[in-house]
């Protein structure tokens, strides 16, 4: 019986705890022709390896890694030209940077700062 409770707490201690989605606001370090900040939001989600992006224009889902110090979103489009967006975001920073190369044209890097927000409000 001993064994039995010792190696149930093994597993209680093993096992992973099961992360809550984080939500975080990022601000381009660039403004807008009009002087108006480049905001979007960022949702990522270790549990089923995913990220959205959204700003006034919609939503984007992604595939996502995670490691301690770092989410990164790698996505690749190649209809009807090849297009690799990079994103990485610092977890102890909040930088990010967003790499994207269209065909064989240099790279195209923007940055700015995460932080994080509250969940959105619910009606159900």
């Amino acid at each position: 019986m001993r064994h039995l409770v010792i190696c149930v707490m093994l597993l209680g201690v093993a096992a992973p705890a099961v992360a809550k989605p984080v939500y975080l606001q990022c601000v381009n370090a660039k403004t807008n022709d009009d002087g108006s900040k480049v905001v979007f939001n960022v949702t990522f989600d270790e549990a089923t390896a995913k990220l959205s992006m959204s700003n006034d224009h919609g939503v984007v889902d992604r595939p996502a890694t995670f490691t301690a110090g770092e989410v990164r979103s790698e996505q690749s489009d190649s209809d009807p030209v090849q297009i690799d967006d990079d994103l990485r975001i610092s977890r102890t920073t909040g930088h990010y940077t967003d790499t994207i190369t269209v065909g064989q044209q240099t790279p195209i890097v923007s940055s700015g700062s995460c932080k994080a927000v509250p969940a959105p409000a619910t009606k159900f």
